[in-house]
């Protein structure tokens, strides 16, 4: 906070020990705030659970967003607005990203489906070539 200040306002600070007291004082006791961080098991649990026919646009991002290490702001700002068809091709526009948007492209006439299909290929090798273990989670009787 004092460095800040220096650097920002461009005011020295040093010259008033009170107010460096005063301040260091105030922040005592300071907690950062932490960012809320999906584990490898809830995210697996999500691929494995959620319906298709209703999250696969969700888990389409997520992968792509894990690929590419999109910042999480990045994702969360993202809304339906930004997912458009366009020919035979899937557009997803990142707001406020460096890299900007992402294209998913199918060369079959059945294009929604058939690029899932594609999609869901290339993402369960991206999660592999990651590390992450595919299989599907143990249910409650098979760990008995």
């Amino acid at each position: 906070m004092l460095k800040t200040i220096f650097v920002e306002e461009n005011i020295d600070i040093s010259k008033y020990p009170k107010l460096q007291v005063l301040l260091k004082r105030m922040n005592d006791g300071h907690k950062p705030k932490k960012s809320n961080v999906f584990s490898r098991e809830e995210v697996n649990q999500f691929f494995a659970e959620a319906l298709d026919n209703m999250y696969l646009l969700i888990k389409l991002v997520t992968v792509k967003g894990i690929a590419k290490a999109y910042r999480s702001n990045e994702l969360c700002k993202m809304k339906l607005e930004n997912v458009k068809e366009r020919g035979g091709a899937i557009i997803v526009a990142i707001p406020d990203s460096k890299n900007e948007m992402f294209t998913i492209i199918s060369h079959e006439d059945n294009r929604i489906q058939k690029s899932m299909r594609g999609i869901r290929r290339t993402s369960a090798i991206l999660l592999v070539n990651a590390g992450v273990d595919g299989s599907p989670p143990l249910s409650p009787k098979a760990m008995l």
